[in-house]
C-alpha cells in the first residue's frame, strides 16, 4: 500500500517536472493583428439664418398674487411688441417662472419686504437683419433684461454630414503619417467610432449688441465633429 502511493507521488512529481521543462510555443503576431488608434476632427464654417434672444420680465409687488399680476401685464406687452414685429408665436416660447420672497437687509431683522416675479422668454428671429430693430423695440416698450444673442443654424444635418468627412480625412490623414514614420502601411479600417458629444454647433456671439441702435452684425456659424478610427497596419 505504502509503495503504491509513493509511486502514484512520484507520477505526479515527473509529469510537473516534464510540463514545466517543455518549451512554451507563442502564436506568432501577424501584421493583422497591428493596429493604429487615431482621432479626427472636422469643422464647417457656415452663415447663420436665425438668431436666439432670451428676454425676462421682473416686477415686483406687495404680495406674491401682485408681483404676478404685474409681471402678466408685463409679459403681454411684451408678446405684443414681439409679434407686432413679425415674430409668430411658434417661435417664442416660456423659459421660465418664477416667484420668490424679497428680504429686507440684516438691520431691518430679514423681514419679507416684498414679492417678486420674473418670466422669460426664448425668442427665435429669423430676420436677423432685424435683431438690432427688434431689441430696440424691446427695450422702449418696458424694463426688460435682454440676454446675450446668439447665431445659429436652424437645420444643421447637411453641415453636420459635411463636418464627418471631414473629421474621417483628419483622422485618415494623421494614421498616413505615423505608420509612414513607422514603416508601415494602413492594410485596412478596425473600427470606427462616431463622438456623438463633441459634435456639435458654435454659436456665434452678436456684435454691437451693447448699443441696440447700432446694427447687430452676426458672426460665422461654426459646425463640428469627431471621430475616433482604428487602423490595421501591415508591413
Amino acid at each position: 500500500m505504502i509503495f503504491a502511493m509513493l509511486r502514484q507521488i512520484l507520477s505526479i512529481i515527473f509529469l510537473f517536472f516534464l510540463a514545466v521543462s517543455l518549451p512554451s510555443f507563442a502564436a506568432p503576431v501577424k501584421d493583422s493583428d497591428s493596429t493604429l488608434k487615431t482621432s479626427g476632427i472636422g469643422e464647417v464654417t457656415v452663415d447663420p439664418d436665425i438668431a436666439k434672444l432670451t428676454v425676462t420680465s421682473t416686477t415686483r409687488g406687495s404680495t406674491a398674487q401682485e408681483a404676478t399680476q404685474l409681471n402678466a401685464t408685463a409679459a403681454n406687452k411684451l408678446l405684443s411688441t414681439l409679434r407686432s414685429n413679425g415674430i409668430l408665436d411658434d417661435d417664442i416660447r416660456t423659459g421660465s417662472i418664477n416667484v420668490s420672497p424679497v428680504f429686507g437687509s440684516f438691520e431691518e431683522g430679514s423681514q419679507i419686504i416684498a414679492y417678486e416675479a420674473s418670466n422669460s422668454f426664448d425668442v427665435t428671429i429669423r430676420k436677423i437683419n432685424d435683431v438690432g430693430k427688434i431689441i430696440d423695440s424691446i427695450s422702449s416698450t418696458g424694463d426688460f433684461t435682454t440676454g446675450g444673442v446668439n447665431f445659429t443654424v436652424e437645420d444643421d444635418k447637411e453641415f453636420k454630414d459635411e463636418a464627418y468627412k471631414l473629421a474621417v480625412q483628419d483622422a485618415r490623414r494623421k494614421a498616413e503619417i505615423v505608420a509612414k514614420e513607422a514603416n508601415r502601411s494602413i492594410s485596412g479600417i478596425k473600427s470606427i467610432i462616431l463622438d456623438e458629444s463633441s459634435g456639435g454647433i458654435f454659436f456665434a456671439e452678436a456684435v454691437g449688441f451693447k448699443d441696440a441702435s447700432t446694427p447687430v452684425l452676426p458672426g460665422d456659424v461654426t459646425v463640428s465633429a469627431s471621430v475616433t478610427v482604428e487602423y490595421f497596419i501591415g508591413r
